[in-house]
């Protein structure tokens, strides 16, 4: 598949629980500001595959739970052995724009050039 569902905050809540919650049959996830209760998370992770790659994109300062809950949700992913992308967007709340710079690149780069470049290298 080369299906990819994305989101932002709410929306991509929703693209997370549709990969990992529904299983639909998507090759990646890009959850801008996204969140999933790490309770939720261990649940969908634990019932098996399919597993998409997932990006996720938060906000140096965004929401309270999910600037804290989005670099350990890409560690407790990664450590089950799954792709995920963890990438921050520097001095930025929750409403950040595409054209935003970024954090955990390498070299220079936007919200953008994140998203596409990871999904030219998982689809």
């Amino acid at each position: 598949s080369r299906l990819a569902v994305g989101g932002f905050s709410a929306g991509g809540r929703t693209a997370l629980n549709v990969a990992l919650g529904e299983k639909e049959p998507v090759a990646a996830v890009l959850s801008l500001s996204g969140y999933m209760h790490e309770s939720d998370l261990q649940r969908h992770l634990d019932a098996g595959p399919p597993f998409p790659a997932i990006l996720l994109i938060s906000a140096e300062h965004d929401l309270d739970y999910v600037a804290a809950s989005a670099p350990a949700m890409a560690r407790h992913i990664a450590g089950r052995g799954l792709r995920c992308e963890h990438v921050q967007v520097p001095g930025a709340t929750h409403f950040y724009p595409a054209g935003a710079a970024i954090h955990d690149a390498p070299g220079p780069m936007t919200v953008l050039q994140a998203m596409a470049g990871f999904l030219e290298r998982v689809l």
